[in-house]
């Protein structure tokens, strides 16, 4: 045993997308907590941008399937530093499932923390044109061949689909742990059981993730009294037809009365169409405290996804800032935000329905909302309860191995 107490020595491996997501806040997160916390923490990483060339495009297929570099290397890293337990994030492309085979392997625990749906949805998010898509939950990946839903490659769809096929029928999904950010998507990747067992039920643990907790005294006594300044709604994400960002623009120009901020990347495709409406302002893409800022004196966060999402970090840091949430009624959204108690709920992708809500929200007594806002925070969603979570599970995963 090389722990000291519950002190365990960590490999923590992700593969970074061609452009940043909130996956890459959460590993960055966790690093953070782990050190803070006493923990030895090494990382392996890869990054997408690394696929350049002509060469590099021709392997990938097979480097999704598995890479033999991640393998040694794993393999390397966990004999080098004595590591007790493998904690991977996203593995696409350049990692690939050798991972889970060079841990197994050394006889180390590993764990998956699951942002998406990939494990059953070669796209990762159960959508395929403009609507919510389940053809492959249950572990029948025809479908996605047929839509040609990754990328809109056929190719690099059958890469994805290769990969699921072979490391399902290898039987290796059920020898590691998987972390699921919440009940819904546990309940989804449970689907993959129904014909024939790929998971292991009692290898799967729920995690929320988390936003750490930096307020002052002073500013959540601003909040607890209602102190805030209550003369806009907001909207925060990338400005994209999946996000709902059509629907939040096309509800507020019908409602020239109520001020809206939009922030986040994409501004050039709607703000010259939607100039005309002096009540909906484009803020742009801002900085992370410049983001808590704006949501310090918002009146609600708009949150509109047609996505079921996995845990969106925007409804956590709303919370963290005690603003209640007019959400979308499916997905995680709909259970994350308690109507009534954190804020409301309107029919995904409805105008008419937000138009509603946001009436309905001018209405009601906004100051109970913020409050249970942050009192969901406190209680799900700080650094502190993720790092006791997070080591409870460990203590599981090293137990068992």
């Amino acid at each position: 045993m090389t722990t000291t107490g519950n002190k365990y020595k960590i490999l923590l491996v992700h593969n970074f997308y061609q452009k940043p997501g909130g996956e890459d806040t959460v590993f960055y997160n966790e690093k953070k907590l782990l050190e803070q916390n006493g923990h030895e923490v090494v990382v392996y990483t890869r990054n997408n941008s690394e696929i350049k060339n002509i060469f590099h495009k021709i392997l990938l297929p097979f480097i999704t399937i598995f890479n033999f570099k991640t393998y040694f290397d794993i393999k390397k890293l966990i004999g080098k530093h004595n590591i007790d337990i493998v904690h991977v994030h996203n593995t696409l492309c350049l990692i690939s499932p050798s991972v889970f085979y060079a841990a197994l392997s050394a006889r180390v625990s590993v764990v998956q923390t699951l942002h998406n749906f990939r494990m059953q949805c070669p796209n990762g998010l159960f959508f395929r044109d403009n609507h919510i898509c389940e053809d492959c939950a249950c572990g029948k990946l025809a479908s996605a061949l047929r839509h040609k839903c990754y990328r809109n490659s056929f190719f690099q769809t059958l890469a994805v689909v290769l990969m699921l096929k072979i490391h399902r029928l290898t039987g290796i999904y059920k020898k590691i742990n998987f972390i699921c950010l919440t009940e819904f998507n546990k309940t989804k990747l449970l689907l993959l059981n129904k014909d024939k067992k790929i998971v292991d039920e009692n290898k799967i643990f729920v995690k929320p993730n988390f936003v750490f907790d930096t307020g002052s005294p002073e500013k959540n006594n601003d909040k607890q009294s209602g102190n805030r300044n209550k003369d806009y709604y907001l909207f925060v994400g990338r400005l994209d037809y999946i996000k709902g960002i059509d629907i939040v623009l096309e509800t507020f120009s019908k409602m020239p009365d109520k001020i809206i901020h939009i922030v986040g990347s994409g501004k050039e495709a709607y703000e010259d169409s939607y100039s005309k409406h002096p009540n909906i302002k484009f803020r742009g893409q801002l900085s992370p405290s410049e983001v808590e800022s704006e949501m310090s004196s918002a009146k609600a966060l708009i949150f509109a996804s047609r996505l079921y999402e996995g845990l969106p970090m925007t409804l956590i840091e709303a919370y963290k800032s005690s603003l209640p949430v007019i959400s979308c009624n499916i997905g995680n959204a709909s259970s994350l935000v308690i109507e009534n108690t954190t804020g409301l709920h309107f029919k995904v992708a409805d105008i008419t329905s937000l138009i509603e809500a946001v009436n309905l929200f001018e209405n009601i007594d906004t100051l109970s909302l913020s409050q249970n806002a942050e009192k969901e925070y406190k209680s799900k969603y700080t650094d502190v309860f993720a790092y006791t979570n997070m080591i409870s599970m460990y203590k599981v995963i090293y137990e068992s191995k």
